[in-house]
């Protein structure tokens, strides 16, 4: 997944309704943070708007601060969000949090955890003020393929070679796949990737596809001339039937879509992998 953020939280000028709101919101005090085990009473469903979202910040110096991030999940009670940037425990903020119809919903909240992903990547915890209404910003028709919380995922042994010249792409597929039990060896060009796999025993590579055609999916060639025999998942950027059909064509065993997902790598492992769980 293509990770829309600006880098870093930075100085913006509010809007008339975010000059409203934080006074209201982002200096209540009435509002400490909560624990993790409070903010985890209610199932969290996977969210994934096509657009990043805004989070807006009171930082402890009282500076405040607008910045783009990537959701991942969505709760009554919270919201779980990638940045790339550090944000301390207990900062005030809002969130903008898009509904299925009309504007987005203005939701304040405090943070309660930023987890530390790898390079500037960071997983950022949010408790609402309120509990929200799912029903605006998750199509109940999508529930068969929304993770709630108590979902058991397999866990996986190995390591798993990514291909990719986004870092961002990198360091998402690396979280992704540790929920699963895989460590990831990350390698921006397919030069990178080769040279990785001498002495290295890969359970799966992953190979990222910016375009279509015979030497974009050229890579499972070259890895199979090498003298890997695993799976080769093929990442695509172009999610067309063609480009697909060029990719399986090619020799890659497997498609996943841009901007990828916990379950479409879940998916892919479970079907690819069956016969090295963990222990």
């Amino acid at each position: 997944m293509h990770l829309k953020s600006n880098g870093s939280a930075h100085q913006a000028k509010p809007s008339r309704i975010e000059k409203e709101l934080i006074p209201a919101a982002l200096d209540d005090p009435a509002n400490p943070p909560t624990s993790g085990n409070e903010h985890r009473q209610h199932p969290r469903y996977r969210y994934r708007p096509s657009t990043g979202l805004t989070l807006l910040l009171r930082h402890p110096g009282g500076t405040a601060s607008r910045c783009t991030v990537t959701p991942q999940d969505l709760s009554q009670s919270g919201i779980g969000l990638l940045h790339t940037a550090f944000v301390h425990a207990g900062t005030r903020c809002i969130v903008s949090v898009p509904c299925l119809e009309g504007e987005p919903r203005l939701v304040a909240g405090v943070v309660v955890r930023c987890a530390h992903l790898r390079g500037q990547l960071h997983e950022i915890g949010v408790v609402f003020d309120s509990l929200i209404d799912l029903g605006q910003h998750i199509d109940p028709n999508q529930a068969r393929v929304i993770l709630g919380e108590a979902t058991e995922w397999p866990r996986f042994s190995g390591k798993v070679l990514y291909v990719d010249a986004s870092v961002d792409a990198c360091e998402l597929a690396r979280f992704l796949l540790a929920k699963l039990g895989l460590g990831l060896h990350a390698a921006t060009s397919l030069a990178e990737g080769l040279g990785l796999l001498s002495g290295n025993e890969f359970r799966l590579v992953a190979v990222g596809i910016e375009g279509t055609g015979l030497d974009e999916m050229a890579p499972a060639g070259t890895l199979r001339e090498r003298g890997y025999d695993g799976p080769i998942v093929a990442c695509i950027q172009v999610d067309t039937p063609e480009a697909r059909k060029e990719a399986l064509a090619a020799g890659f065993t497997a498609v996943i879509a841009k901007p990828f997902d916990f379950k479409s790598w879940s998916n892919v492992v479970r079907e690819r992998l069956s016969g090295h769980f963990a222990s």
